[in-house]
Order: structure tokens, then sequence, then C-alpha cells
């Protein structure tokens, strides 16, 4: 008898289902970091831990605040506020990030609640968007723009 008899059918659907949101979890090209109403990290991609420099084995059930204290202490009052009164979301905000080796980086974080069917709040998701090669880009671009200005080519190419 396999493995799959014994499961029943419900159960089965629902690990593959969980299955399949691990995927698109992983997938996604943002940092998510998903903590439980106390502030302990439940899961974290692996973009999330490329950001705070930590693997999830050392993220896993640490409080969020502890994490956030080096890279983005300016994200802090907002993840507290949102938390203890359970205000409204998602909220948006663009922080100064520090980087363990990369050093500054452009991140604009989203913060939402976790609720439950009833609206009781579980917890919070966090969406972190590394803005710092758009960045990057738009300051060649701007110098590339002022430079052909300079030299007068305009868009001849040789």
């Amino acid at each position: 008898m396999t493995d799959r008899a014994i499961v029943p059918p419900p159960l089965e659907q629902c690990l593959s289902e969980r299955r399949n949101l691990e995927q698109i979890f992983h997938a996604v090209h943002d940092g998510i970091i998903a903590a439980a109403r106390d502030g302990q990290i439940l899961h974290a991609n692996d973009v999330a831990q490329r950001l705070v420099g930590k693997s999830f084995d050392t993220l896993d059930n640490r409080p969020i605040s502890g994490v956030f204290k080096k890279c983005a202490p300016d994200l802090l009052p907002t993840l507290t506020q949102l938390l203890t009164t359970e205000g409204v979301g998602p909220v948006g905000q663009r922080v100064p990030w520090r980087h363990p080796s990369c050093g500054s980086l452009d991140i604009t974080a989203f913060l939402s609640l976790l609720k439950d069917r009833s609206g009781t709040v579980e917890g919070v998701v966090l969406v972190l968007h590394d803005e710092t090669e758009l960045r990057r880009l738009r300051t060649d671009l701007n110098r590339n723009r002022g430079l052909t200005g300079v030299v007068g080519c305009g868009d001849r190419t040789p």
C-alpha cells in the first residue's frame, strides 16, 4: 500500500496547495517575510534572506524587531504600530537599508496584516522590493543624457 492511499483526499489536497504556495513564495523576486502577531518570524523566502544577510535557520522564530534593528531600524515604528493598533494596511514605506556586505540598498517595504476569516489579526507579512538597480540605471541614464547634450551627438550612431 502506498502513502497516497493512506492520506485522505482532503489532507492530500491541503498538502498539494501548501506545496503550490511554497513554490510561489520562493519564485517571487521580492523578499517576503511572514511573522506571527507576537513578532516571531514564521517564514522568509530566499530573497528576504539575502536582503537581511541571514539564512532562514537563523531567522526562524526570532523576533522580527531584532532582524530589522540593524538593517532597517526606520521600519520598526511602522511595524510595531501596525501590529499593536491592528491598523489598516497595506502600508508602503521607502526604507534606508543597510546590508551587512553590500552596504546601502534602496528598499520599499510593504506591510500588511494577516487575518483569519473572522478578521482576527494573526500576524504580518512584509514584502521587500529592492529598487537599488533601478536607481542606478536612472542615475546612469540621466548622466548619459547630460553627456549627450554636452557632446551634441544626439541619437547618431557611428
